[in-house]
C-alpha cells in the first residue's frame, strides 16, 4: 500500500530533507500551491525525495478559505486547476471534485443536486486530457447509494477501462470509523478487478492498516506533519504520544514529522511497529 505524506510547508520541507532520494509518497495540494509560494524554492528538494507526487485539486482548502467563490473561481474552471496542479509536474493529478458531505456544501453554498453535475463534468474534462501523469477519478457520495451511484456513472461513461486511470474515495475522512468501513467495503464489492483504489485524508496508522487489508492500494494522509507539529509521536504500538520538553524549535519538529513519516511507512509495510527503537524518546508521557 503507498502512503502519500501531505507536504504543505517549511516543516515538512525541512522534513523530507532527511530521508533518501526517491523514497517517499508525497501529496500537495493545489490550494497549498496557489497560497503558499514556499513550494517553489523547494520544488528541486522535493522531486529529488519523491517516490511518487500527487497533486490534490485543494478544493477543501478553496472553499474553507472562499465559501462560494471556490465553485465559481476552482471547480467550475477545472483547466484553472489543473494548471495550478501541473506546475509541479506532479506524477498523479487529482480531478477538481466537490465533496457531497452536508457540512462542505454548506460551506460551499451549493446543494448536492447541484455538486454532481459538476464534479461529472470535471471528471469527464480530465478524462480527455491528453497528460502523461496517472489521472485520479473521485468516488464522491453522502448516502452510500450516492457513492454507489458514482461508481455506475464511472462504468457507464467507460472510466475504468481508462489507462493509467486511478480512482479515489472521498468524503470518509468525516465518518466514524464503522460507518466509513462499511462505505469503503461496498465500494470496493463494486468496482472492477484490478483498479487501482485510493482513499482520501486518512488521520491514524490503524486506520491504514484496516484500509490496507480491504485491498485499498493507496492513501494520504497528514497525519505526520499535524503530529510533528505539536511535538508528538507514534510509539511502537502505533500510539501517538508527546514529547516533554523544556525547550522546541522547528528543527526538532521537523525530526518528528520525519519520524512519523518513517513510522507510518514501517508501520504500513510490515503490519506492526514491534521492534521500532525508542530510546530516542525517553522523556515521553500517554
Amino acid at each position: 500500500m503507498l502512503v502519500f505524506h501531505a507536504v504543505m510547508s517549511g516543516p515538512e520541507f525541512r522534513a523530507i530533507r532527511l530521508f533518501d532520494d526517491r523514497e517517499l509518497n508525497m501529496l500537495i495540494s493545489a490550494h497549498v500551491l496557489e497560497t503558499d509560494g514556499r513550494w517553489r524554492k523547494n520544488l528541486d528538494l522535493i522531486h529529488a525525495k519523491k517516490n511518487l507526487l500527487m497533486a490534490d485539486s485543494g478544493m477543501i482548502g478553496f472553499v474553507k478559505r472562499l465559501g462560494h467563490q471556490a465553485v465559481l473561481d476552482y471547480a467550475l474552471n477545472p483547466n484553472k486547476v489543473l494548471g495550478i496542479q501541473l506546475q509541479v509536474e506532479p506524477d498523479v493529478v487529482v480531478m477538481a471534485d466537490l465533496l457531497l458531505f452536508p457540512d462542505f456544501l454548506s460551506r460551499a453554498g451549493i446543494t448536492k443536486e447541484e455538486a454532481i453535475p459538476i464534479n461529472r463534468r470535471n471528471a469527464l474534462f480530465l478524462a480527455e486530457k491528453d497528460i502523461p501523469q496517472i489521472k485520479l477519478f473521485v468516488i464522491q457520495g453522502d448516502t452510500p447509494d450516492d457513492y454507489l451511484e458514482c461508481v455506475e456513472w464511472y462504468e457507464r461513461e467507460g472510466f475504468f477501462s481508462l489507462e493509467n486511470a486511478w480512482f479515489g474515495i472521498g468524503s470518509v475522512a468525516f465518518r466514524e470509523p464503522v460507518e466509513r468501513r462499511k462505505v469503503v467495503q461496498a465500494i470496493m464489492e463494486e468496482l472492477p478487478s484490478g483498479v487501482h483504489v485510493h482513499v482520501f485524508g486518512v488521520g491514524s496508522p490503524k486506520y491504514l492498516l484496516e484500509l490496507r487489508d480491504m485491498g485499498v492500494a493507496s492513501a494520504d494522509s497528514s497525519f505526520a506533519c499535524l503530529t510533528g507539529a505539536y511535538f508528538s509521536f507514534v510509539d511502537d504500538k502505533g500510539v501517538r504520544r508527546r514529547l516533554k520538553l523544556r525547550e522546541k524549535d522547528k528543527y526538532m519538529t521537523a525530526s518528528l514529522i520525519a519520524w512519523n513519516m518513517a513510522t507510518v511507512n514501517f508501520l504500513v509495510e510490515n503490519g506492526s511497529l514491534t521492534g521500532v527503537q525508542m530510546e530516542l524518546f525517553e522523556e515521553v508521557t500517554s
